[in-house]
C-alpha cells in the first residue's frame, strides 16, 4: 500500500521452471514469506477463494502456517456496506470512477502459459499488475465506511493518528452520545474515516 512499484511474481521467475513447470515452491515460498511479514492483507474475494488457495498451495509444499496476519476483504466490505449492482472488482472500479486497462485471461491464455509460451505470461503478469492497483484504490475508496478496521495506531504508537490510515491529520468535528458516554468525534482529512476518543481522555 502507498508503493509506487507493484510487486508480481510468477513461475517462469524461477530456476525450477525450466526443469518442472510445474513446480511452485519457490513462488509459494515468496507468498509464504510475504504473507508472515504483513500485519494486514487486503484482497478482493481474499476470504472465500485467495486465502484458501494460498494456504492449500502452502501446506502441499511442506509449509507451515505463515504469521498472523489481518485479512480485509474488499469484496465483503462492498457487500456488507453498500448495495451496488454489481460486486465484481472492475465494476466496483467503474462505479467508483478508477481509471482501468480492462483486461482478461481465459482459459485459453492459462493454456498457453502451461504450455510455457512466454508472451503470455508476461500478459498474465500485467493482468494480475492492474488487478493489484484496481484494488488498491478500491480499499481506498471504501475504507472510511469500513467501521471494523484495524486500527494502525497499535503498530505506530501515536495514539493522535488516524487509525485506519496513520495520518496525523484529524479535525475535530464534535461531540457524540454513545452507550458508553459523551465522546469527542474526528474525522482524518487523508482517507475521511470517523474515530472517537472519551471526553475525560481530551487535552486541549
Amino acid at each position: 500500500l502507498g508503493e509506487k512499484q507493484v510487486h508480481v511474481h510468477a513461475l517462469p521467475d524461477y530456476k525450477t521452471y525450466k526443469k518442472d513447470p510445474y513446480n511452485d515452491k519457490e513462488l509459494v515460498a515468496e507468498l509464504h514469506r510475504v504473507l508472515s511479514e504483513a500485519q494486514i492483507v487486503v484482497g478482493h474475494n481474499m476470504a472465500r477463494f485467495d486465502e484458501r488457495k494460498s494456504n492449500a498451495r502452502m501446506v502441499l509444499n511442506g509449509f507451515d502456517c505463515p504469521r498472523p496476519h489481518t485479512v480485509i476483504d474488499t469484496l465483503k466490505v462492498a457487500r456488507s456496506k453498500f448495495a451496488f449492482t454489481s460486486n465484481k472488482l472492475a465494476d466496483l472500479a467503474d462505479y467508483l470512477g478508477i481509471p482501468q486497462k480492462k483486461l482478461h485471461v481465459g482459459s485459453e491464455q492459462w493454456i498457453k502459459a502451461i504450455h510455457g509460451d512466454m508472451k503470455t505470461w508476461e500478459f498474465i503478469k500485467k493482468y494480475n499488475k492492474r488487478d493489484i492497483e484496481v484494488t488498491e484504490q478500491v480499499y481506498s475508496k471504501l475504507r472510511s465506511y469500513m467501521t471494523n478496521h484495524p486500527n494502525l495506531n497499535v503498530d505506530s504508537g501515536d495514539p493522535f493518528a488516524c487509525p485506519t490510515c496513520g495520518a496525523d491529520e484529524l479535525v475535530r468535528r464534535g461531540p457524540r452520545n454513545t452507550k458508553s458516554g459523551m465522546k469527542q468525534t474526528f474525522q482524518c482529512k487523508q482517507c475521511a474515516s470517523w474515530c472517537s476518543s472519551r471526553m475525560s481522555e481530551i487535552t486541549t
